[in-house]
Order: structure tokens, then C-alpha cells, then sequence
């Protein structure tokens, strides 16, 4: 999704994966978004985008 500023585990939608993240994270595994275009096709990866919420 272009234009994204941070992401965020939607810990509501999918809780387990948001508390592995979490536990990945406080033991020292760098978690890296990035903002990007998705296509039927093709993903276009784009500049890093801040993580918040874990």
C-alpha cells in the first residue's frame, strides 16, 4: 500500500501472530517494514516505513 507511514501487528485480527512479533522483537530479531505497491504480479518494495506497537 503506497503512501504508508508505520506499521503496527492488528493485534484484534490476528493476535498470535501479534505476540510472536512482539516476543521475536524483545529477543533481539530487527523487525523491518517497508512501504510498497502490491500487483497481481509483482510486489515494489519502497522506502522503510517506522514499526510501532510491539
Amino acid at each position: 500500500m503506497k503512501g504508508v507511514h508505520a506499521f503496527s501487528p492488528n493485534f484484534s485480527m490476528d493476535p498470535e501472530f501479534a505476540e510472536e512479533l512482539r516476543k521475536s522483537a524483545s529477543l533481539g530479531v530487527k523487525v523491518l517494514a517497508y512501504d510498497s505497491i502490491v500487483k497481481k504480479d509483482e510486489i515494489i518494495i519502497s522506502a522503510p516505513i517506522e514499526v510501532i506497537g510491539i
